[in-house]
């Protein structure tokens, strides 16, 4: 999930992994799979770059409790 502002100012959280593709034309347009459109503040790149560091943040938990689990089954 990340924190978007749409142009009224209100914070909104979207599931990424619903976001079909994200456009500028001029203004950051993500549209859902479900082709629901949300106009927001971010610039595209700061809406990529927050996507990229939660998927990011969900591998590293994954693989860190991964690595737990099998550390923990050796023993």
């Amino acid at each position: 999930m990340i924190k978007l502002t749409r142009l009224n100012g209100q914070t909104i959280t979207i599931n990424i992994d619903l976001v079909k593709y994200i456009e500028a034309n001029p203004d950051t347009r993500v549209v859902f799979l479900n082709n629901d459109l949300l106009i927001v503040k971010e610039k595209m790149d700061e809406v990529i770059d927050k996507a990229v560091k939660y998927k990011q943040e969900i591998f590293r938990q994954f693989t860190t409790t991964t690595t737990q689990a099998q550390t923990q089954t050796q023993t």
